[in-house]
């Protein structure tokens, strides 16, 4: 029982500076920048590597039971890529709310981070999308300007609700 609970925590324990630390230390404007790029950096790098992944496993299976599960970036698994560029897509959201992006960045940036969620086609993106992009919006925005915001999450979430449907068999 004590090794599973430090095994868990060796799993955990890798990312507890972008949790942890902010409580303790007040970073600067440019450290706050430099950690968002990079992690920027790492999102849009699983752009080319899940496309490559998704291409191989589909020439792999020679169309028999082809599966997203195999497109994972540099996440390892599939739908630990699918909740990271989530959030990556949210943080990029809060920006453009913010007006720190503009309308062509953001949109570029929403589209290439989407991508990969869409070809691993992980389901929980169609829950955890819309309920990201709602809570960014809620708590991002002046009460004046929620309801073209909602507008908008209308539309994205329309959006990447139909590109997920259409990856998606019965």
């Amino acid at each position: 029982m004590q090794a599973r609970r430090l095994t868990g925590l060796r799993l955990y324990a890798r990312v507890m500076p972008f949790f942890l630390v902010p409580l303790v230390f007040r970073f600067s404007e440019r450290q706050l920048r430099t950690q968002l790029g990079t992690l920027l950096i790492i999102a849009l790098a699983q752009v080319p590597l899940a496309i490559e992944q998704r291409v191989q496993t589909t020439r792999a299976s020679a169309g028999f039971n082809i599966s997203g599960d195999y497109t994972y970036g540099t996440m390892m698994v599939s739908s630990i890529m699918s909740i990271f560029l989530i959030c990556v897509i949210c943080v990029v959201t809060a920006y453009f709310l913010k007006g720190r992006l503009s309308k062509w960045q953001f949109l570029l940036l929403v589209l290439l981070l989407f991508l990969p969620t869409t070809i691993n086609e992980t389901k929980g993106t169609l829950l955890l999308l819309p309920l990201g992009l709602g809570t960014v919006f809620l708590f991002g925005l002046r009460p004046g300007f929620r309801v073209r915001a909602f507008a908008w999450l209308v539309l994205l979430t329309a959006v990447t609700g139909t590109s997920s449907g259409s990856r998606m068999t019965t």
